[in-house]
């Protein structure tokens, strides 16, 4: 029987206990690399605003295992990645304006771990693309820009076609209006008041010059009759002879004016009548002529 000597024994505790020793310092010193690591990469990715990718960096070095120096840092630089880093909503509505929950959304062409249960959702800033691809029907792309610190942004975006409207019956077709004939004016023509402002006019001249030329012819007679001479007389003739033309288209004007107001019920064109009126002297007074149609 071989017999185990004291010295055999003593080497083997103290080789035993070296390792438990030296076991728990390996384990800090790798845990101590790691938390650096991860440091430094999450200053990494922060600067390259992958804010969700040094999120996840910077939680693994602000654990209470990591070195009190990294551990200080990495806090800070995370409460900062928390405040920057943008969140969405998406939302999905079918024609109809109804929720839509079981599409699958991709983002920038990868599949996106966000669903449309309302739920808000971290996303790096920056240009994206949302595909919105639905059980049945077509997809939908939506192309949007996330701003920094942006906070519950709703996305939303219509999947299928909306619903038709029930078309209408058209309307029966309309018959054409028929034009109503004129009616007939049962006012006073126009040309009445004209004539008769016309014969107005023409039995004032009248009383005018037939007045200053019976004062001149009695002037004559006073004077130079019987031997007056014709330059003498012709200012009384001829006054004489405006008051008759005068007195012709006063007379004139006014029998028209008078049948235009007593036919003007049953001749509508009355005021459309084309008149015209003269006068022709002759010896000893006037002449008046009325043509025209009524």
């Amino acid at each position: 029987m071989i017999r185990e000597s004291s010295f055999g024994r003593r080497t083997l505790s103290l080789l035993l206990a070296a390792a438990f020793a030296t076991a728990p310092m390996s384990a800090f010193a790798q845990d101590k690399e790691a938390c650096v690591t991860a440091s430094e990469s999450g200053q990494k990715l922060r600067k390259q605003k992958k804010l969700r990718a040094a999120r996840k960096e910077l939680l693994a070095c602000a654990q209470e295992t990591c070195p009190a120096v990294v551990k200080k840092d990495c806090v800070t630089w995370l409460a900062e990645v928390d405040e920057s880093l943008p969140t969405i909503i998406l939302s999905a509505k079918d024609g109809s304006g109804n929720d839509v929950v079981d599409a699958k959304v991709l983002l920038d062409g990868e599949p996106f771990e966000g669903k449309l249960d309302g739920s808000a959702i971290a996303i790096d800033p920056g240009a994206h693309t949302f595909r919105f691809e639905p059980a049945k029907g077509e997809a939908v792309e939506s192309k949007v820009i996330v701003r920094e610190a942006e906070k519950n942004r709703v996305i939303t975006v219509t999947l299928g076609e909306k619903p038709k409207p029930v078309a209408e019956p058209a309307p029966p077709p309309t018959k054409p209006a028929t034009p109503e004939a004129p009616k007939a004016s049962s006012g006073i023509p126009t040309s009445a008041y004209v004539l008769g402002g016309v014969a107005a006019a023409s039995f004032v001249g009248f009383a005018y010059f037939g007045l200053s030329g019976r004062a001149d012819r009695d002037h004559l007679l006073d004077t130079c009759a019987p031997y007056c001479s014709k330059d003498d007389e012709k200012p009384a003739r001829n006054r004489l002879l405006i008051a008759d033309i005068a007195l012709g288209v006063g007379i004139v004007s006014l029998g028209v004016a008078t049948v235009l107001v007593l036919t003007a019920p049953s001749a509508p064109k009355a005021d459309k009548a084309a008149l015209r009126v003269d006068a022709v002297p002759v010896a000893g007074g006037a002449v008046g002529l009325l043509g025209g149609s009524f």
